[in-house]
């Protein structure tokens, strides 16, 4: 499988992802914070989402980063570096960057703040997939 094949397969993970977010995206954060249902499984594919994304960013910045480094705002420095996306998206992504650790490890989560990147960021994570689309010829 090439690289092109993993990261075709990996941003139609994302875009899949992105596409139910904004299926089940409630209007108000009262919809949101009443429904625990609704919460977690905004919160888990918010996770894969992410996991989708930095797999992507990983596999495309591996390449310029030395060994070992993982940390999201070197790899989304290299893209910017090469042109796949704006500094100004780059640093829009980084409210849903924080999200990660709470998101998997299960620290305390502050609801509106998930609310909140499902409101703003969806958008932003949409664009990010468009641009490594077009980066990898779609």
């Amino acid at each position: 499988m090439t690289t092109a094949d993993l990261l075709m397969g990996r941003l139609s993970l994302l875009q899949g992802y992105i596409a139910e977010l904004g299926q089940i995206c409630p209007t108000t954060p009262e919809q949101y914070l009443a429904d625990n249902m609704l919460k977690r499984a905004t919160e888990r594919t918010l996770q894969l989402a992410w996991v989708a994304g930095m797999d992507i960013s990983r596999r495309i910045a591996s390449a310029y980063l030395p060994r070992g480094c993982v940390d999201s705002s070197d790899v989304f420095g290299v893209l910017v570096d090469l042109g796949i996306i704006s500094a100004e998206l780059a640093s829009r992504l980084v409210p849903v960057a924080e999200l990660r650790n709470p998101l998997v490890h299960g620290y305390a989560l502050d609801d509106r703040q998930v609310f909140c990147v499902l409101q703003n960021g969806l958008g932003d994570l949409a664009r990010f997939a468009e641009a490594v689309a077009r980066y990898v010829g779609l």
